[in-house]
């Protein structure tokens, strides 16, 4: 990008290298761990977009990369290229909750902008089942799991411990940890952000000193609705939102 786009090198990406960490504290406030300053940025402000005089630039959703060893990436190569071509994504876009009957647990996977491709004529977006299922292997969610319905950015869900009694509403933020299995971050439901080290509902135990709130849904004991709200505020709590994730989306684009 340094050589291809030096406008949006210097005014967005040098900036967000400037301003956002490289490490941050441990969920336990004891240990300093790595940290990816683009992912900081898009959790505060969303997709990381070029640079536009009048802030309408469109989001960076693929790199080239020259000389630097990749990490997650997928391969886009034509088989006559000379060059390595890859899509990368920062984080799950949509995360789609499962229950397994096996082990009484729920798991979740999730779903990439690069995970999607584009059909020309349709104008729709579209991931084939046997992608999808792809990923939903490598995520571990078992075969016999039902599908319970889908999260996006700041859906709301209400967790209940079934054993203590003790429920609470989240703001859902995203699939988190990608080397972790079913882990996601919440924000709160009636507030910005947590406090550092704030207490939850005893299974989650505290908030990180620093304020991020990384917890599984991998527990036993739970039970998991989605909360959706009508145009008077009214609450309606939502078990399943169908027998299957959706596949196809249009593009909102105009």
């Amino acid at each position: 990008m340094y050589q291809k786009d030096p406008l949006t090198w210097e005014n967005v990406i040098e900036v967000i290298l400037r301003d956002y960490p490289t490490t941050k504290k441990s969920e336990d406030g004891k240990n300093d761990v790595k940290c990816n300053p683009f992912e900081e940025y898009r959790r505060e402000n969303g997709l990381i977009c070029k640079y536009s005089k009048k802030g309408k630039g469109t989001p960076i959703k693929s790199l080239k990369y020259y000389d630097k060893k990749l990490g997650n990436h997928i391969s886009i190569t034509p088989k006559e290229s000379k060059n390595d071509v890859v899509l990368q994504s920062l984080n799950p876009w949509r995360a789609d909750l499962y229950f397994n009957p096996d082990t009484l647990k729920y798991e979740l996977m999730g779903l990439k902008y690069s995970d999607l491709s584009f059909e020309k004529g349709t104008g729709k977006y579209h991931i084939s089942q046997e992608k999808y299922d792809e990923i939903k292997e490598k995520e571990g969610i078992g075969k016999k799991s039902e599908f319970k319905f889908t999260l996006y950015r700041n859906d709301l869900i209400l967790i209940k411990d079934t054993e203590s009694g003790e429920q609470e509403i989240y703001r859902f933020l995203s699939r988190t940890m990608p080397n972790v299995k079913h882990y996601v971050e919440l924000k709160p439901y009636d507030k910005e952000k947590f406090n550092g080290g704030q207490e939850l509902m005893q299974v989650f135990g505290n908030v990180a000193n620093g304020g991020q709130c990384l917890k599984s849904l991998n527990k036993p004991n739970l039970s998991i609705y989605k909360v959706r709200t009508d145009v008077l505020g009214n609450k309606f709590f939502v078990k399943k939102e169908g027998d299957k994730p959706k596949l196809d989306f249009k593009n909102n684009k105009k």
